[in-house]
């Protein structure tokens, strides 16, 4: 065997090896991402497990709250329900409204929870009477280091149609900060001088943690 079989060999060889190190790779990457979608519909299926419990007897709530104050002393309640009322009432309106745009949910949800929310409010049509968010509850808390996330529950109503039930996923992101004009969450908010959201001048350095809705279920 020649000097150019030998290299065409090592080559093909080198290949072989750099496909199924790459095939070996996303295999593990599908198996985490079905395994997080597991976990999501296990978390969903204990939701399910205490819809209708009085408001003094919610013990998933209580305990999820306790352990993200031992956590985050400073985490602001009325912000986080406050931000999932506003998204909920925006999917509300888009239920009725089927907009072409959806950048404004950029505001307060990442690119991912935005696809969701797009493909979950095209799916019907309704003419909204009342579109307030219901009963915002907090069930759920994942203290995962890489991204922290609170899960809240909350329903939408529809005038006389039956209400839908949806699950929001509330994480944390380091390095961001919210805009001190329009409020959107800056993601590597060290790295822009402009809000992308209402391209307002961002003078306020990046806070240590600030969060944004990542994922909404429906129930």
């Amino acid at each position: 065997m020649g000097f150019e079989d030998l290299f065409a060999d090592a080559v093909f060889g080198s290949m072989k090896a750099f496909l199924k190190s790459t095939s070996f790779k996303e295999s593990i990457e599908a198996e985490e991402e079905r395994k997080a979608d597991l976990e999501i519909r296990k978390q969903i299926l204990l939701s399910r497990c205490d819809p209708y419990a009085p408001k003094e007897l919610q013990p998933y709530e209580q305990r999820a709250i306790d352990s993200i104050i031992s956590d985050y002393p400073d985490f602001d309640f009325n912000l986080a329900k406050s931000a999932v009322q506003t998204v909920a009432e925006m999917m509300a309106k888009a239920f009725q409204n089927h907009p072409k745009d959806y950048s404004n949910f950029g505001r307060l949800c990442s690119d991912k929870a935005v696809m969701k929310i797009r493909r979950i409010t095209l799916e019907k049509r309704y003419h909204v009477f009342d579109n307030n968010a219901q009963s915002i509850e907090i069930t759920r808390y994942n203290p995962d280091e890489a991204q922290p996330t609170v899960m809240m529950k909350t329903c939408i109503m529809f005038g006389d149609a039956k209400p839908m039930y949806f699950f929001f996923f509330y994480s944390c992101f380091d390095d961001a900060t919210a805009c001190p004009h329009c409020g959107g969450i800056i993601e590597n908010a060290k790295r822009t001088t402009t809000c992308p959201f209402c391209n307002c001048a961002v003078t306020t350095s990046a806070t240590e943690k600030a969060w944004k809705i990542t994922d909404v279920r429906r129930l």
